[in-house]
């Protein structure tokens, strides 16, 4: 038997890393913005940094960056201070800081390896479903262990592996790109939808279940961005006019999850919040911070720049006309900007790209201080590094 020490490896340690924050198993961590599981696991990244992976990369330098530009614009509004929200998104930057480290430094994963994680988490999201809605179906609503906790009243739609079901398809659509990314680089070219069937039928028919029965509206606009994916220049005259066909006929489909994406989405064109706030209530937290922040945003002010202090965005409410994207309410567009620049530099390719599209689309370009969101940049992050190996690009710097 091999001594315990020898399975903290680099790989293992990534590994377990990725796994955590995309998940999110309810009766250990609950569903509260807390998991003191996956607190504890960042309080001993700074001991794992310092003790596997000590260098200076990018990561580190545009997360000190971001995080000082927090810092000074939380300590600039004292009354509003709250050090919990503040060191809470210090544990996730260190967590990242150490995984980037792990991946770019130490070359923890090769591509075959992240495929088989890949194709494990998004297996594991799909059987967790299916479970649950043989239970659903049998008629018991809450059952913990399966991660069925909540009565959410879509028919077989539940929560699976994540906290509900928008956050599943968030993660669920990260992974599923991803594994398009690894195929390409074993085919050297972007693959047709029937060449990814062939080579991961499970996964994908566990993707579209998933995204199909889970109950999301966030679902349908993920699988339209990945959609995209599949549209060849050639063809583009051909799926256009199906795809505005198909547009003008879902009106008449009855189907909930694709009705509230399709009011969702028409509400966003109008640019107006409130038309959003009553489209559909579930959807307008995640789309009225980016209505306001198109709409509202003051390049004249110096709080826009520098921020209001912690928790601004939200002191009239999660909807209200404060919320803007990427915590600008809260600590300014510059250190959104910082954001941004981290984002690009170290996990998203290319910024004409279906990432940046998600990004902007599913996580509003915005860092928070959420599990799943650190996860889905891990996931990007890994992409990136193995594209970038592939094509000899690879830069810490």
């Amino acid at each position: 038997m091999k001594p315990l020490l020898s399975h903290f490896t680099t790989k293992n340690i990534a590994c377990f890393i990725l796994v955590l924050f995309c998940i999110q198993y309810i009766p250990i961590e609950s569903r509260a913005s807390i998991s003191y599981l996956k607190l504890a696991v960042s309080a001993l990244c700074p001991f794992i940094f310092i003790t596997l992976t000590p260098k200076i990369t990018k990561a580190l330098f545009w997360c000190v960056l971001y995080y000082c530009l927090v810092v000074f614009a939380a300590i600039m509004h004292p009354a509003s201070l709250r050090w919990s929200t503040v060191l809470f998104l210090c544990s996730f930057l260190l967590t990242y800081i150490t995984y980037y480290n792990l991946i770019v430094a130490e070359k923890a994963f090769d591509s075959d390896f992240f495929i088989r994680i890949l194709k494990g988490l998004i297996l594991a999201y799909f059987a967790t479903l299916v479970i649950q809605q043989i239970f659903i179906i049998i008629g018991i609503t809450t059952f913990a262990p399966i991660n069925l906790v909540q009565v959410l009243d879509r028919g077989i739609g539940a929560n699976s592996l994540s906290y509900e079901p928008s956050t599943a398809a968030r993660i669920l659509t990260v992974l599923f790109l991803a594994l398009l990314r690894m195929y390409e680089l074993k085919y050297a070219r972007s693959l047709s939808f029937q060449e990814i069937y062939k080579e991961a039928k499970w996964p994908t028919i566990s993707f579209l279940w998933c995204m199909l029965t889970m109950g999301s509206g966030t679902a349908f606009i993920a699988l339209g961005i990945i959609s995209l994916y599949f549209i060849r220049r050639q063809y583009a005259f051909i799926v256009i006019p199906l795809l505005v066909v198909f547009y003008a006929l879902i009106p008449y489909i009855d189907f909930e999850p694709l009705q509230r994406a399709y009011k969702t989405f028409n509400a966003f064109l109008t640019l107006d919040a409130d038309i959003v706030r009553k489209a559909d209530g579930s959807a307008a937290s995640r789309v009225v911070p980016l209505v306001n922040t198109i709409t509202s945003l003051d390049l004249m002010k110096w709080d826009t720049w520098f921020g209001h202090g912690v928790d601004y965005s939200l002191k009239d409410g999660m909807f209200s006309d404060t919320v803007l994207i990427g915590g600008i309410g809260d600590y300014g567009l510059l250190s959104f900007i910082t954001m941004q620049i981290l984002v690009f530099k170290c996990a998203i390719t290319k910024f004409f790209s279906l990432e940046t599209l998600i990004w902007i689309a599913l996580f509003n370009m915005s860092l928070t201080n959420v599990p799943y969101t650190w996860g889905a940049i891990m996931i990007f992050t890994t992409s990136f590094f193995l594209k970038e190996k592939s094509y000899g690009k690879i830069s810490m710097e």
